[in-house]
Order: structure tokens, then C-alpha cells, then sequence
């Protein structure tokens, strides 16, 4: 398995370095790599869980956000459990 090591390295010095700046730093280094190890799981998830929304996106099948749309959407359906729970 081929690895890119000093790409690698840069992400786990940037993640400590991240760490120490929050003032959550790792009791050791093998709890340092675990947390990272468990970091880049979590971050090649997201990717794959948005994969098919970046891809639809580049061909043009997305609008863009309308977040006063959301908000009046979300008020209705609030609006409407209220009187249903009455």
C-alpha cells in the first residue's frame, strides 16, 4: 500500500498543532495517533457521504441555497405540528 508520507506528516503536525492551539493536547503519542488515525476516518467519510452531491453540483444539477425558503418551510411545519399536538 503506497502511502504519501510527507503529505501524511503535514496533516498530522497540522492536527497537533491544531490540538496544543485549543489546549486539548493527547497524554502520548499513540493516543496522538489514535485521535488522528480516528480524524482522517471521520474526514474521508465526509468526503464520501458528499461525493454525490459535489458530483450532481458539477453537473449543474443543484440550485443554490435559499435559506429564507428553509427558515419559512421549517415555520410551517412547526406551525403545523403545534396545531396536530393540540
Amino acid at each position: 500500500m503506497a502511502t504519501d508520507f510527507p503529505g501524511e506528516l503535514q496533516d498530522f503536525q497540522r492536527f497537533l498543532d491544531n490540538k496544543l492551539h485549543v489546549g486539548d493536547a493527547p497524554a502520548s503519542l499513540e493516543q496522538a495517533l489514535e485521535e488522528f488515525r480516528a480524524h482522517q476516518r471521520d474526514v474521508e467519510k465526509f468526503r464520501s457521504d458528499t461525493r454525490q452531491s459535489l458530483d450532481e453540483s458539477a453537473r449543474g444539477q443543484s440550485s443554490p441555497l435559499d435559506i429564507d425558503s428553509v427558515l419559512e418551510r421549517g415555520r410551517e411545519r412547526l406551525a403545523q405540528n403545534r396545531i396536530s399536538s393540540a
